[in-house]
C-alpha cells in the first residue's frame, strides 16, 4: 500500500506545522518568520488604513484564511498524521497563495455587482453611479490627477465636478473620459454606447485610435468590428428609461426591443425576421419578466411563448 509522505524539508509542510503551533498557542499571525505572509498581512494592514476596499474575491479568501485559522479549543484535534498535514499544506498555502494574486497592487477593485435589481452606487468622490440589472463596476485608480472605473453591463454616472482630477469610465471596446457630467454607458451585445445627458465628454477606441466629443443629447457607440460610429442626436427617455425601471422606444425595430429586454432579464427572445423588423414606439414596465413580456406580446398582436426557463418564443394570436 501507498504511503503519502512528505519530505520533512517540504517547505509547505513546514509552513503548515507553523501556522498549527500558532493557532493552538493563540499567537499573532504576524510574528511569523516568512515573507510572503509577512507581505500579505501587511498589504492588509495597508488597505485597512488608507481606508482602501479589497475585491469580494479577496474578502471571500481572507474569511476562510481567519476560519481556518481561529484559536482552537483545548478539545480540540491536532493534525500528527503526515497525509493530514500535507493536506494542511495544500489548503493553506492556497489560500494564501489566491489571496496575493486577488489583492496585490495595480490589479481593480469591484465596486458593486447587481442582480435582477438596479444599485446606487456612491463613489469616493461624491460621484454616484446607477448600476442597470446584471451590470458590475470596478475601481482602476484613484489619486489625485485621476480616477478609473471598468464597467460591464450598464451604468448611469452623475460624476461630481473636480477640474483637477481626469474621471473615466472603460468598458471592452472604448472609453468615456468627463470632467464633471451626467452620462450613460453601456457595454453588452458586443457594443459599448455612451449617451451624454449633460457636460462634455470624450469618447474613444481602446486603442485612442479613434474619438468624438459629445455634446448633451448625443449619443456614439464603439464595436471590435466597426470601430467607431457616428454621433447621433438621441432622446434621453431611450437611454435613461431603465432608471426608472421601465423600457421606452420611439420608432425601433422589435429587434431592439428584444435585445433591451435580453439583457435586462438575462434572458433569449426568438422571433421571426417579419416581427424583427416591425417598427414600434410606446413604454413597458421593467417591474417583472412575465408582465414585460406580456405588454410587449399586445403590442405585438401574439405572445411569448416559454420555451426554456430562460428562452422564449414568440408567435402570432
Amino acid at each position: 500500500m501507498a504511503t503519502n509522505k512528505l519530505s520533512a524539508n517540504d517547505q509547505d509542510l513546514i509552513l503548515a506545522r507553523k501556522l498549527e503551533k500558532f493557532i493552538r498557542e493563540n499567537r499573532n499571525l504576524a510574528e511569523i518568520d516568512d515573507a510572503v505572509i509577512s507581505d500579505l498581512l501587511a498589504y492588509r494592514q495597508n488597505c485597512k488604513a488608507n481606508s482602501m476596499s479589497v475585491s469580494a474575491n479577496g474578502q471571500a479568501v481572507w474569511a476562510r484564511i481567519e476560519k481556518e485559522t481561529a484559536p482552537v479549543s483545548a478539545t480540540s484535534y491536532f493534525l500528527t498524521n503526515q497525509w493530514a498535514w500535507a493536506t494542511a499544506a495544500i489548503i493553506l498555502v492556497a489560500a494564501f497563495t489566491a489571496i496575493f494574486f486577488v489583492i496585490q497592487p495595480g490589479q481593480s477593485t469591484l465596486l458593486a455587482e447587481t442582480g435582477t435589481q438596479m444599485e446606487l452606487v456612491q463613489l469616493r468622490d461624491g460621484s454616484e453611479v446607477t448600476l442597470r440589472p446584471h451590470s458590475s463596476l470596478y475601481e482602476v485608480q484613484y489619486s489625485d490627477e485621476a480616477q478609473r472605473y471598468q464597467l460591464s453591463g450598464e451604468g448611469y454616472f452623475s460624476v461630481a465636478s473636480a477640474s483637477d482630477r481626469i474621471f473615466s469610465v472603460e468598458s471592452e471596446h472604448g472609453r468615456a473620459e468627463v470632467l464633471g457630467t451626467d452620462f450613460v454607458m453601456r457595454d453588452w451585445g458586443g457594443i459599448t454606447r455612451v449617451y451624454l445627458k449633460e457636460g462634455l465628454v470624450r469618447f474613444e477606441t481602446s486603442d485612442r485610435s479613434q474619438s468624438v466629443i459629445l455634446q448633451p443629447g448625443q449619443s456614439s457607440a464603439i464595436s471590435s468590428a466597426d470601430g467607431l460610429f457616428e454621433t447621433d442626436t438621441a432622446d434621453s427617455t431611450e437611454y435613461m428609461g431603465w432608471t426608472r425601471n421601465e423600457l421606452t422606444f420611439l420608432s425601433r425595430p422589435a429587434s431592439f426591443v428584444f435585445s433591451e429586454l435580453e439583457h435586462h432579464f438575462q434572458i433569449t427572445i426568438e422571433a421571426s425576421e417579419a416581427i424583427m423588423n416591425e417598427i414600434l414606439g410606446g413604454t413597458i414596465s421593467l417591474d417583472e419578466r412575465k408582465q414585460s413580456l406580456k405588454d410587449l406580446g399586445d403590442v405585438l398582436n401574439g405572445q411569448f411563448v416559454t420555451k426554456d426557463e430562460k428562452t422564449y418564443t414568440f408567435i402570432l394570436n
